[in-house]
């Protein structure tokens, strides 16, 4: 895989067109004497940046991005990276900033095409993220890249050795980029250098589940107050619980066993209450009734016949002889109605008064039974012993449970000490596999060793060293280094700045070299690596960086400012071919000269 070019929907993007060797992207100052002008802000950071987008990095969370900082200024870009396959056949990709999670391909014969107004793509508007394979845009791609390198990994995972930032030089092999834990890049470098990473992988996470397990452990006995060595003892607490327990037991039941011997019990009780509430209320109908009838034989027919003639004469009008007849008639008739309602009046009033008698008589006799019966639970001595009982019974029952949970708890705790056994002895043999690996060594590890050792020499006269060592944990350190082997050890100079970068510069071209025969990278891009270099180192490194691309089939991406071309031996600067000048960056007034011309 190498880049071939980039270029983007706007024309004041910076078009580049990557030969198949070394390129230089250039940074140039024209204004010399403007001390307000640098060239480090000219856009050959930024390029990389862009390029790792193009290679579907995801920037969804990541704000400081040039795309999610200045998104407003960038939203209407749609970029396109035209790359080469292992296969000879080259790749398009497109990704727009406003909808950074949809890519699409297309696959073509030619190189430096321009497909700024393509509307047929092979591959379309697929998401960075989607679960499906088919349509996950870095699965597709990974799959167009076809690595026979790494292949159980994503070319996501490797990427980062060839995309080298100016904050990626800190360290050889953990670089700035890799986020989270040593787990996330360890076992794949480790496999990288042709070891099985896959042990190292599965040792880290059998320490996950020990250190899981473990805190539970120590949760349980921490907050159950818990020493699994007293097991014997809670058992014989519980025991002696246990018989406390039955002495309360028995009291309680002899004590219920009387109750019942008095026939006493909440049931009857309820039922008593029952029945007494019924007759008060019988008892106080009939009364009511009683009354009423009492009341009614009391009102009489009140109408004098004589009165009404009087009357009639007082008004001077006459009172027939058969009105007065039929008045006479209705007096005896009511007369008759009220003889007969008295008479009803009075049986009824005898068969109430008579069945009030025999409801008082029950209620008396209820009362009584009820009065008997309650008698004992009124007794506060003996009820406040029985409820007593009752509490000191349930207080027991308590203490037996906690006592049987702390069994069960401890039981757990065993479990857990089983598989912390069984964890513990995964890691070690782990350990042990990963320890007789690298005593082992292999094929590709010492390859990778000596070229790093051959590069570093070309370039700083030094010899190098690749080491992996493991750590306390028994987990493995890497460690790139420059050697002193007449004191056979490795010295400080690995320690500074500008080494470091060339040990990193080393490791990553070893690793491209190593693997050239097959199909995996074809390209690095180093930002800002020959800054701070002796003049000389510096030749040397640019020629070895020539003959790297030429015999190795390599693509080489640097970046320098013009400061940093070195000298020759006849005082002329080094001199790159046209083609090799990928792109020259400037700091004219007009900002024609930055890699989006203007500023940001």
């Amino acid at each position: 895989m190498k880049l071939m070019k980039l270029y983007s929907n706007k024309n004041n993007f910076k078009t580049i067109k990557f030969n198949e060797s070394l390129n230089i992207i250039l940074g140039k100052v024209t204004k010399a004497y403007d001390r307000d002008r640098d060239t480090h802000n000219l856009g050959k950071t930024t390029l990389i940046e862009i390029i790792d987008f193009m290679l579907l990095k995801d920037i969804s969370s990541n704000k400081k991005h040039i795309f999610k900082k200045h998104r407003n200024k960038f939203l209407e870009y749609e970029f396109f990276l035209e790359i080469k396959l292992n296969s000879g056949k080259f790749l398009t990709i497109k990704r727009s900033v406003q909808r950074s999670s949809r890519v699409s391909f297309k696959l073509h014969k030619e190189c430096y095409q321009k497909f700024v107004h393509l509307i047929e793509w092979d591959h379309e508007e697929l998401s960075i993220n989607s679960k499906i394979p088919d349509k996950n845009a870095k699965s597709i791609l990974n799959s167009y890249l076809g690595f026979n390198v790494l292949e159980k990994y994503g070319y996501r995972q490797t990427i980062n050795y060839f995309l080298r930032t100016q904050a990626d030089y800190g360290n050889v092999f953990h670089l700035n980029k890799f986020a989270g834990r040593d787990i996330n890049w360890k076992p794949f470098l480790f496999e990288l250098l042709g070891f099985e990473g896959s042990f190292i992988y599965q040792k880290y996470e059998s320490e996950d589940k020990y250190n899981e397990q473990e805190k539970i452990a120590n949760e349980i006995k921490e907050k159950f107050s818990i020493n699994t060595a007293e097991l014997d003892k809670i058992n014989g607490l519980i025991d002696i619980k246990q018989q406390e327990k039955n002495e309360v037991q028995k009291l309680i039941d002899e004590f219920d066993f009387y109750l019942k011997e008095q026939g006493i019990s909440k049931d009857l009780v309820e039922e008593l209450e029952s029945k007494i509430a019924k007759l008060n209320t019988d008892v106080y109908n009939l009364k009511y009734d009683i009354e009423r009838i009492k009341e009614g034989l009391n009102i009489g027919i009140n109408f004098n016949l004589k009165t009404v003639e009087k009357i009639f004469k007082e008004v001077n009008i006459y009172f027939p002889s058969q009105l007065k007849k039929s008045y006479e008639e209705l007096v005896k008739f009511n007369n008759e109605i009220t003889s007969e309602r008295s008479k009803y009046l009075k049986e009824s009033l005898i068969k109430k008064e008579a069945l009030i008698k025999e409801v008082e008589k029950k209620l008396i006799e209820l009362n009584e039974e009820r009065k008997k019966k309650l008698a004992f639970l009124k007794e506060e001595d003996s009820f406040k012993k029985f409820k007593n009982y009752q509490a000191e019974l349930i207080q027991i029952e308590r203490e037996i449970s906690d006592l049987k949970s702390k069994i069960d708890n401890i039981d757990v705790i065993k479990n857990i000490n089983e598989q912390l056994k069984d964890l513990s002895g995964e890691i070690v043999d782990k350990t042990e596999k990963i320890q007789n690996q690298i005593q082992n060594g292999n094929k590709e590890y010492r390859n990778i060793r000596l070229l790093f050792n051959q590069l570093l020499i070309k370039i700083i006269n030094r010899k190098g060293i690749l080491s992996i060592t493991p750590n306390k944990k028994g987990n493995v350190e890497f460690y790139a280094e420059i050697a002193d082997f007449n004191k056979e050890e490795s010295t400080s100079q690995g320690e500074g700045n500008t080494y470091k970068k060339i040990l990193c510069v080393c490791f990553d071209l070893a690793l491209l070299i190593h693997y050239s025969n097959k199909s995996f990278y074809r390209f690095v891009y180093h930002d800002g690596s020959l800054e701070s270099l002796d003049n000389r180192k510096k030749l040397n490194y640019l020629e070895l960086l020539n003959e790297v691309c030429k015999e190795y089939n390599l693509q080489i991406i640097l970046t320098m400012i013009e400061d940093d071309i070195p000298t020759m031996k006849n005082g002329e600067k080094y001199k790159f071919n046209a083609e090799q000048i990928a792109l020259i960056l400037t700091d004219e007034d007009n900002n024609a000269g930055r890699l989006f011309e203007m500023e940001f």
